[in-house]
């Protein structure tokens, strides 16, 4: 069996008014990016961002083949 990695994405989520929250999502991040780069670049936008972050979620997809 082979595994193919396959470009990821990141859902960040902000944080509202009491227990609202909000969502975002960068899309085509590469499987080899490091989770300290992807951190880096989710404080950097954030701090454009009216609201502070509550949680970001990294979601990595790979292909297995027989």
């Amino acid at each position: 069996m082979t595994t193919t990695d396959l470009k990821g994405y990141v859902t960040v989520y902000l944080a509202l008014t009491g227990d609202e929250r909000t969502s975002f999502t960068l899309s085509n991040v590469k499987s080899d990016a490091a989770d300290q780069d992807i951190f880096d670049s989710v404080t950097a936008i954030a701090a454009l961002l009216m609201y502070p972050v509550d949680e970001i979620l990294r979601h990595q997809k790979s292909n297995l083949n027989a």
